[in-house]
């Protein structure tokens, strides 16, 4: 499996977690890839913890802060999509074989998009439950009603498309229904690979208005 992996990573003033984040990902048990950190015009120290790593599968971007979906347009403008493309939020951590998960499925099967389930956790590193469904198989039906899909577990074949930055904090289902509307298949790796930071009234919970704009935009899916 010599399949290289380009990973995203947007970050905007979070110094607290990046490291971990980034150090989860040196740590894989996969060595093939590419990692994009995109600092999304940071105002506290992201990008001093940025520029302390010297591996050269790191690559470094710095931008005018605009918003979560600019800054993975800006890395998904620069990769070259000749393998897969994963994603990791910089609050986000992924288990040591989480790439080897993914990777391993991508290339024995025909699916298209791999995700796997996150173990959810506060600030303090307590195990707390989603405030929305996750499904252990993909059913396109489910999808329908609602994003079980997690970001920072996604790996997938080449170019899915850009983000729309006008669906908020739901660009990540945006994204997903653009792919099963493709005929994009998806598959559900069964493992936990990545730890999940729930934050009280973060995006994952600024969803409502996202949701409508979303609904309206995919009417004839939803």
């Amino acid at each position: 499996m010599s399949v290289i992996v380009e990973i995203i990573m947007p970050a905007y003033n979070c110094e607290k977690t990046i490291k971990k984040s980034v150090d989860s990902i040196l740590n894989q048990t996969y060595t093939n890839w590419e990692l994009y950190i995109v600092d999304d015009g940071s105002t506290d120290k992201t990008n001093d913890i940025i520029s302390s790593y010297n591996d050269p599968r790191i690559k470094a971007i710095r931008k005018i802060n605009g918003g979560v979906s600019s800054a993975r347009n800006t890395a998904l403008s620069q990769i070259t999509g000749n393998g897969f493309i994963a994603y990791c939020d910089a609050d986000d951590v992924w288990y040591p074989d989480h790439l080897n998960i993914a990777v391993t499925i991508l290339c024995n099967t025909d699916y298209d998009i791999v995700y796997s389930n996150p173990r959810c956790i506060d600030e303090d590193g307590n195990q707390v439950f989603p405030s929305f469904p996750v499904y252990y198989k993909f059913d396109i039906d489910n999808l329908r009603k609602d994003n079980f899909i997690w970001i920072s577990t996604v790996v997938h074949k080449g170019f899915l498309g850009k983000f729309d930055s006008m669906v908020d904090s739901l660009e990540d289902y945006d994204l997903w229904i653009r792919a099963a509307k493709q005929g994009k298949k998806f598959s559900q790796s069964e493992a936990i690979t990545c730890e999940y930071l729930v934050i009280p009234n973060g995006m994952a919970a600024k969803g409502k208005g996202a949701r409508k704009r979303l609904q309206v935009k995919h009417l004839d899916f939803i």
